[in-house]
Formats: structure tokens, C-alpha cells, sequence
């Protein structure tokens, strides 16, 4: 055991590990974010149903992400608007059944998150562009996530199977965008950025492939954990969940993994 491992104090709250491998206290690029209508199922693949024994669905925003350290892999998070909204026909926002305009009520867990968004210090006109709605422009964003239990609509906490509080992630500090600008959908918005940043992340992507191939999760998580203190981490990781940052490059890369 060394020094440093034997002076840190195990019980200063300062030390505690935080998020049991989920986005609880974790910093997460967020890497998809649209509007859909769902089927509801279960952890084993069984739909839910309702009352009447109908398959259960839900509309809401879903977004995918990947935090930064830790084992997790990409994993997302819904956010539902409840039954009177109907996502737009591109998935980028949301409109009324009625074809009004949408309007989300306070209690919806989809109000809870565009809440917590501003609290973070995000400024959420940047999902208007042009008078419409463009949730693709969360993609790029960094936030520290914070859980809390999901409540019902008896105003109980939600439980799993197993009887476990189940968690609602919302975000508590926008850390800024991972391009360094404006957000931009992975599958790009503008051109690459060329220059010495693009040679710096090309040259930390074939390091961190070095060791085999990874998952665009694995490569994000890789780059976090390799560039930290970097002050150009966060533009690099920027690229890398861009695929067209990837065309053209000395590795393969199909959407999802790349490999040497």
C-alpha cells in the first residue's frame, strides 16, 4: 500500500464513491437525444400492459449517454411528457394530438428535466432554432447528473421488481459543450474542425485503440479517463462521438466500434 493510499481517510464523506455505476454524481456526454413513442417492456423482455391488458407505451424524450469514468456503459434515460403530446414527425420536439403547440405540465417528468436543464446553467433557447424545435442540439452537451427517486401519481416513490426505489437522472451543472461550441449531432453538423486539435484527437484515438478494439462507449469512457486534467479533453471527446470525424481514418469504425 502506498503513502498516498494509506493517508486518505476512508470515512471523510470527501472520499465516498458516488452513482453505484449509474449517472448519480457522474459527468455525462450525451451522445443521442430524441423525441419517440415506445412500447413498454420488461427487464426480460415481456411488454407491459395496462388495466385493460393493452400494451402500455410511452412518449418522451430519450437520450443516451456516457459518463465519464467508472463501468458504465452507454445507457439512457427517459423523460415522458405524459398522453396529450405526440413527438414531431423528425423526433427534434414534441407537438400537441390536436396539432397545437405543446405544452408540458409541471408534474411530467419531461417538465422535471427542461427544470433542471436550466437550473444547470444550460440556456435552453438553444433548442429553438428558427422557431423550431431542435432537441439534436443536447448532443455534444456535458452535465453532472444527480438521481432521485421517481414518484407516482400517488405521490409515493416508484419501485422495482425487486423493490428497490426506481431513479429519475437529472442534470444539476451544465460542464459545457464537448465540441467547446454549440452542439452538434454526432452524425455532423458543420464541418470537422481541422488543425492541430483534429491531429490531437487523431493521435489520442489510435492510442486508445492500441490496446484493442472498443465500443464507441469504451472509446469515449478511454478518452475521459487517458486526457483528464487535458484542457482540450472535452473538444476531442467532442469528435470522437461524431462519425464523421471517423471517415477517413487509419482505423475502422462502423457506428458503434472502432478497431485497428
Amino acid at each position: 500500500m502506498t503513502e498516498a493510499q494509506q493517508a486518505s481517510n476512508p470515512y471523510d464523506p470527501e472520499t465516498f464513491a458516488h452513482g453505484g455505476g449509474l449517472w448519480d454524481g457522474k459527468t455525462v456526454t450525451i451522445t443521442g437525444a430524441v423525441a419517440k413513442v415506445e412500447a413498454l417492456a420488461y427487464g426480460d423482455g415481456k411488454p407491459v400492459l395496462d388495466d385493460k391488458g393493452q400494451q402500455s407505451i410511452q412518449t418522451g424524450l430519450v437520450i443516451t449517454g456516457i459518463a465519464d469514468g467508472g463501468d458504465d456503459k452507454e445507457r439512457r434515460e427517459t423523460y415522458s411528457v405524459g398522453d396529450k403530446l405526440v413527438p414531431t414527425p423528425d423526433g427534434e420536439g414534441f407537438i400537441g394530438k390536436d396539432g397545437g403547440p405543446p405544452k408540458f405540465h409541471a408534474n411530467s417528468n419531461m417538465a422535471k428535466f427542461a427544470t433542471a436543464l436550466k437550473g444547470s446553467g444550460f440556456d435552453l433557447s438553444t433548442l429553438i432554432v428558427d422557431g423550431k424545435q431542435r432537441l439534436s442540439k443536447l448532443v455534444g452537451a456535458r452535465f453532472t447528473f444527480k438521481g432521485e427517486p421517481k414518484i407516482g401519481k400517488d405521490g409515493k416513490p416508484i419501485k422495482d421488481k425487486k423493490g428497490y426505489d426506481k431513479s429519475l437522472h437529472l442534470p444539476v451543472r451544465f460542464v459545457g459543450y464537448a465540441t467547446g461550441q454549440q452542439a452538434a449531432a454526432p452524425s455532423g453538423n458543420g464541418p470537422v474542425p481541422a488543425g492541430g486539435l483534429h491531429v490531437k484527437a487523431t493521435g489520442a484515438v489510435l492510442a486508445a485503440l492500441a490496446g484493442g478494439p472498443l465500443t464507441r462507449a469504451d472509446l469515449v469512457r478511454t478518452l475521459a479517463q487517458q486526457l483528464a486534467g487535458d484542457a482540450d479533453a472535452n473538444a476531442i471527446i467532442g469528435l470522437v462521438v461524431r462519425d464523421d470525424f471517423h471517415k477517413g481514418q487509419a482505423w475502422k469504425y462502423d457506428g458503434t466500434r472502432a478497431s485497428l
